[in-house]
């Protein structure tokens, strides 16, 4: 993200950066400093408190400093800038800051679904004021589902269906067993590559691509909990982590599934059909109904011709009785990063 946002000139700088350490406050910080920061930062597998310990025009603050108090540090950076908060983590602890930023008026991005996706109160607070907050990246990386479903709404368009295929590794492992390929031997290739989370039963338990299902929802306008979603994880019960801790366990047992993905791939096939890992959400007068699995889907559906990791969003309105389709990779470092600093320059200003 910072790369990209140099490289486009963006005239937007760093005041602060942090991670499960704590936090590195760059005040008076040169811009070799930063850069160097950023740099080591940028290559892993090191943590912020080991970094910062190597500059001495940087101020730290530890991990578990309050909220109030980390977004005091912040404001302090430079007291005649607008601040901005940019969440690209995939943690909860970083909700309570989030909260605390968009109370002092700040600005708010994120690419981060956990804030988005607790509790109706929070996702309440946090959009209370829109003008100030982005999360286009939460939902498809640098697609654009979440504007294009804002400005259906602000036209007054009536949305009636959404359906998404969200989840670039569950779209390879459909791809896969659309071939042929047994469901163990395409895990085993998604997980050598990097594909999939360590344990794969994050991927495979549906419950991201349910947080993706209620940000779409709150954003048309619904109250919905997550748990609210009826959510068909890709394995049976049996093989949660209550049951098999161990991830070699699991991917040994792998196999077990094989057949009834074999089967459900044929029954769909014979009916020409496809099979596809699909996030649903149904709206009428009562409001919305939200469910995630594996849905047989017609060859003339925009999600039969799903191929790879692309994501795909068909959203059907009382304007859009054809199917507005949104298509392209949902994932990755890049088009993430191109997501997020699209919505931090909406937020600065810049065109």
């Amino acid at each position: 993200f910072v790369e990209l946002m140099h490289a486009v000139e963006s005239g937007l700088s760093v005041g602060s950066v942090s991670d499960s350490s704590g936090t590195v406050v760059l005040g008076s910080a040169s811009k070799g400093t930063i850069h160097q920061l950023l740099q080591d930062k940028a290559m892993g597998g090191i943590q912020l408190r080991e970094i910062a310990s190597k500059h001495s025009d940087v101020s730290w603050l530890g991990a578990g400093e309050d909220a109030a108090r980390i977004v005091d540090t912040m404001l302090m950076t430079d007291t005649a800038a607008r601040h901005m908060v940019v969440d690209t983590s995939a943690s909860e602890e970083t909700v309570d800051v989030v909260v605390e930023s968009r109370s002092r008026g700040m600005g708010v991005v994120l690419a981060n679904k956990l804030p988005l996706t607790g509790k109706q109160q929070v996702w309440d607070q946090l959009t209370a004021q829109p003008t100030d907050f982005r999360y286009e990246a939460t939902c498809g990386a640098g697609l654009p589902v979440i504007s294009t479903l804002t400005r259906q709404v602000l036209s007054g368009d009536t949305i009636v269906k959404v359906e998404g295929a969200l989840s670039g590794t569950l779209g390879l492992l459909m791809s896969g067993l659309q071939q042929g390929i047994p469901f163990s031997e395409l895990l085993h290739q998604a997980t050598e590559s990097g594909f999939t989370e360590p344990d794969p039963r994050d991927d495979l338990s549906g419950a991201d691509v349910a947080r993706k299902a209620l940000i779409m929802a709150r954003t048309l306008g619904y109250k919905l909990e997550l748990e609210a979603i009826s959510i068909a994880p890709l394995y049976d019960p049996s093989m949660d982590k209550s049951a098999i801790p161990s991830v070699q366990e699991f991917m040994r047992r792998s196999s077990e599934l094989d057949h009834g993905l074999a089967s459900q791939v044929k029954s769909a096939q014979q009916a020409s059909k496809v099979l596809r890992y699909v996030a649903l959400l149904e709206m009428d007068q009562s409001g919305v109904t939200a469910s995630v699995g594996l849905q047989a889907v017609n060859l003339s559906h925009p999600l039969a011709s799903l191929t790879g990791t692309d994501n795909l969003v068909s959203i059907v309105s009382t304007m859009y009785q054809q199917p507005l389709v949104i298509r392209g990779a949902g994932a990755g470092l890049k088009v993430t990063a191109a997501g997020v600093l699209a919505d931090v320059r909406e937020l600065s200003g810049h065109r």
